[in-house]
Order: structure tokens, then C-alpha cells, then sequence
């Protein structure tokens, strides 16, 4: 049996957790020459926060798959998050999804999804990837629901990248952030840390 589930994204958000007006304001731009160049820019911050943060900034979908319920429930990423939308296990000789009803989410860092008290955990009749949590997660759906500071880690990373367009190898750390860029979206991000699936 696995021990860690696998996470997988359904559905990415729609919207961005800054505007282009805001980073546009950020990095001083009043031309919309660039407006595709700092629109993608922000997408890029997005992904890049939340790949090394195990944070969802605006509202998506993921699903966890793992070969059994957990009796000590079934830990989530990315952080935070915000409802179950389902939890199916895979049953019969023809391996039919049934819909689980009995379930709750406890939110925190990380959330956990756990069935209701006095409910067994049914065994899935396939023995890999047998049961599938599919929940949504992010501060919200849009800028207006950003953090200030999360918003402020994502602007920083849009007006460095705006400022140097080419890699350069002197304190670079990967991705285009050099360590002084680093340190600061890290310290914005902080209070946001989710600690490791164990």
C-alpha cells in the first residue's frame, strides 16, 4: 500500500491573485505594450509561490488519491483548504466509484478529510489508487481575496522579473529569483508555510 496519496490539479484558477493593474502600478508602467508580458509574469509568480510553498492562492481543484482511507484521516495540500467536494471509493468487480456522504473536513495546517465517527473506512476493491478525495483550495477567487502580503510576495517577484528579463548566473537560485529576492517573498510567505505530509 502507498503511503503518501497522490495530488493531482483539476481545475486551475481563473483569475490571478494580483491584477494587472496592480503589478502594472507595482513596476511603473502606465503603456499597455506589456500588458501580455506582466500578465504572464503573474501567472508565473502564482505557480512559482505555490510550488515552493505548497500553497493554492486562488480558488482550484484538486484531488488526492490513495489506496485506502487512512484510520487517522487523509491529510490535504495544498494549503488552505476550503470545502470537499467528494470522496469516492472504488467497489465491485467492475470498480465502480461509490460516493462516500460520510465524511468532514478539519481545516488547519495541513487539513485533514476524516470519516464521520463510527463509520468504517470501506476496503476499495482494487489495491492501488482505490479511494479519491477531490476538494477545492485557495484564499479565494480573486485579487480582492488576496492577503496583503501574499499579494506584496507576488508583486515583488512580477517587478524583479520585469527588471531583469535575462538569466544571469550571479546569485541566481533557480527560476530567475536571486537570493536577496528570495529571502524576501520567503519572509512575506512565512506565516502561509504548510509543514511537511507525514
Amino acid at each position: 500500500m502507498a503511503r503518501y496519496p497522490n495530488f493531482e490539479l483539476v481545475t486551475a484558477p481563473i483569475e490571478e491573485p494580483v491584477t494587472l493593474a496592480e503589478a502594472k502600478e507595482h513596476c511603473t508602467v502606465e503603456h499597455a505594450e506589456h500588458d501580455d508580458m506582466i500578465t504572464r509574469m503573474i501567472a508565473a509568480a502564482r505557480r512559482h509561490i505555490e510550488s515552493q510553498y505548497g500553497l493554492a492562492l486562488v480558488t482550484q481543484t484538486h484531488k488526492a488519491t490513495v489506496d485506502a482511507f487512512p484510520e487517522s484521516g487523509l491529510k490535504l495540500r495544498p494549503y488552505p483548504v476550503a470545502e470537499l467536494e467528494s470522496v469516492e471509493v472504488w467497489t465491485g468487480s467492475a470498480f465502480t466509484a461509490q460516493s462516500l456522504s460520510t465524511y468532514l473536513l478539519v481545516k488547519g495546517r495541513p487539513a485533514a478529510a476524516y470519516l464521520t465517527d463510527g463509520v468504517p473506512a470501506p476496503l476499495p476493491a482494487r489495491t492501488r489508487a482505490g479511494v479519491v478525495v477531490t476538494f477545492t483550495a485557495g484564499f479565494g477567487d480573486d485579487s480582492t481575496e488576496m492577503p496583503e502580503d501574499i499579494k506584496q510576495a507576488c508583486l515583488l517577484l512580477v517587478a524583479h522579473w520585469y527588471a531583469n528579463r535575462e538569466a544571469s548566473i550571479s546569485s541566481k537560485t533557480g527560476f530567475g529569483v536571486s537570493a536577496e529576492l528570495t529571502r524576501g517573498v520567503s519572509d512575506l510567505l512565512a506565516p502561509y508555510r504548510s509543514p511537511r505530509l507525514i
